[in-house]
């Protein structure tokens, strides 16, 4: 008896495997010492377009989400900057408020339309350059806002009963004169 077999009709498939292997070492580990007082959070709509001489300008439209996070960098804070009047009364001078993060929020950010930007050389580049330009945008928009001036209204409102409470001594909190705010 002769028996016939046939794979054509049967298939073996081998699973797809993902392998994934990583080395991860830690380059450099830096000491923050700032502490977050304010989140600005912004929504931009706008276009960005590259000047071709020979061709239509390819555009783009993109809806950019993005922060500016206001912060006081205590490292700058030594044993200098205390000064205790009496038994009741604690002065510390704080170093000027800082926007010390602005990010575009690239998961919520969109491309909403493109003109041209199949003659566009790198249509990635353009979008990336879109983000650049929307970074400086919320960092101005930030200083506009008032996140300074907010940042040190943060402070006293969230540090100087936390400190008061430590210190049992009624706490001022002072700033640098800064010419170019008015104070």
């Amino acid at each position: 008896m002769l028996v016939v077999l046939r794979l054509n009709s049967c298939q073996l498939v081998k699973p797809t495997v993902e392998t994934v292997s990583h080395v991860i070492v830690v380059e450099k580990i830096v000491d923050l010492g700032k502490m977050e007082l304010v989140n600005y959070q912004f929504h931009d709509n706008m276009t960005h377009k590259l000047e071709i001489d020979w061709w239509p300008d390819p555009e783009i439209l993109v809806s950019v989400y993005g922060d500016a996070v206001g912060c006081i960098d205590f490292r700058q804070i030594d044993s200098t900057a205390l000064t205790f009047v009496g038994d009741s009364v604690l002065i510390i001078r704080l170093p000027e408020p800082e926007v010390c993060q602005v990010k575009v929020d690239h998961q919520k950010s969109k491309v909403q339309n493109t003109s041209f930007t199949s003659i566009s050389p790198d249509k990635r580049n353009l979008v990336d350059e879109a983000y650049k330009i929307a970074e400086q945008e919320i960092m101005k928009a930030a200083l506009e806002s008032g996140i300074l001036e907010n940042t040190k209204n943060k402070a006293n409102e969230i540090l100087k009963p936390s400190l008061e409470a430590i210190s049992q001594r009624k706490v001022i909190l002072q700033f640098p004169i800064n010419a170019q705010q008015g104070g």
